[in-house]
């Protein structure tokens, strides 16, 4: 007996595997946005950093500057450490500090900190771990942490 088309078995089976295709696809893709949001803002937090210290080495009246993070938040605000004035801001378009050292950090006019600083960052379920070390160096490592969004 010959038969035209498909039966209703097989026709179930190509669906289930497509829609399983399709959505190990989508959940691939969606790791890949996440992974490349965090690493934009680490990107930006890292010029801002850096022009920061070339900021204050030009400075002719401040020898430090006072880096103020906000943990749970998007923010670092740099100010005049003599009256509190703002001079710079940062903000995560993306990402957070998830946990920051809430003690005050002074940048010098040489590129050093007052205090190592140790933050997490989190997109989703993309981590960091920045470390801005005594001699102002900034070290990344990126990782991505388990379970869901």
């Amino acid at each position: 007996m010959r038969r035209n088309g498909f039966t209703f078995i097989e026709l179930l089976v190509v669906m289930v595997v497509a829609s399983l295709l399709i959505g190990l696809s989508i959940w691939g893709y969606s790791k890949s946005v996440e992974a490349g949001r965090l690493n934009e803002d680490i990107s930006r937090f890292s010029k801002f950093y850096g022009e920061l210290k070339v900021q204050l080495q030009e400075d002719t009246v401040l020898t430090r500057y006072r880096l103020i993070f906000y943990p749970g938040s998007d923010s670092l605000v740099v100010v005049n450490p003599l009256d509190l004035t703002k001079i710079a801001s940062f903000h995560m378009h993306y990402s957070f500090f998830k946990q920051a050292n809430p003690t005050q950090v002074f940048l010098y006019k040489d590129g050093t900190l007052s205090r190592a600083v140790d933050l997490q960052v989190m997109y989703g379920t993309q981590k960091a771990e920045l470390n801005l070390t005594l001699s102002g160096i900034l070290r990344k490592k990126v990782e991505q942490t388990s379970g869901g969004g």
